[in-house]
């Protein structure tokens, strides 16, 4: 790939991405989408604990385990997405580790975290 090519993708990603909220593995957010069905669109709220997250410029990513009354969903939102309208940290966690896949299997009681010292 020639260095004016990757100069000119490298100022378009600049240019698509936009400020979000910062959060971490293991806050609990709560993220408004936009979802598009036929010619109607309406505004779907989840909220969950995010186990992972990918950062890839623009094709940035995390995943998001539902809880309360969407317990045992996983979704992997694009951090940039045009339909993300977006999220707002409700508590920050203590975690040691970088993904949380382990919590798939966690229920009641058990699919707590540590509330992060303020």
């Amino acid at each position: 790939m020639s260095i004016k090519l990757h100069k000119y993708i490298a100022d378009f990603e600049q240019q698509q991405m936009r400020p979000v909220t910062s959060f971490r593995v293991g806050d609990m957010v709560v993220v408004q989408q936009r979802i598009r069905e036929a010619n109607k669109q309406r505004t779907q709220t989840l909220k969950g604990y995010v186990i992972a997250r990918e950062n890839r410029g623009l094709g940035s990513s995390f995943r998001l385990l539902g809880a309360g009354k969407i317990a045992g969903l996983e979704v992997k939102i694009p951090l940039f997405s045009p339909d993300l309208l977006g999220i707002e940290v409700m508590s920050a966690h203590h975690v040691r580790q970088a993904k949380l896949y382990y919590m798939r299997e966690l229920t009641g009681k058990a699919f707590r975290l540590k509330k992060a010292k303020a």
